[in-house]
């Protein structure tokens, strides 16, 4: 779980590189996870019995999952959104988000 990592690495080490990294590759894995875990998507009310890798049916599941532990931790949820953005305007014309240089 890409999304898990991503915020074990946060907690550990902060605004980080290693951090912002691995961030970048939950992002890249599934990129609705964020959506939901900020609340720009309302999560359904009914959560997947089963989903696909990639899928929004595994966004939701990984996000309801792990919605917790991102929220009980401070700055996690802001820090993603601002990583998230960069990203995705370094990523213009490629296949997937990007490290902000």
């Amino acid at each position: 779980m890409q999304w898990a990592r991503a915020l074990r690495v946060y907690q550990a080490s902060g605004r980080t590189r290693a951090a912002e990294i691995a961030l970048v590759e939950a992002m890249y894995a599934n990129l609705l996870v964020l959506f939901y875990l900020t609340g720009i998507e309302e999560m359904p009310r009914d959560i997947p019995k089963s989903y696909a890798i990639g899928s929004e049916e595994e966004a939701v599941v990984t996000a309801d999952y792990l919605w917790q532990a991102w929220e009980a931790t401070p700055g996690a949820l802001d820090w993603a959104a601002e990583i998230a953005v960069k990203a995705l305007k370094a990523d213009e014309g490629t296949s997937g988000p990007r490290l902000p240089l």
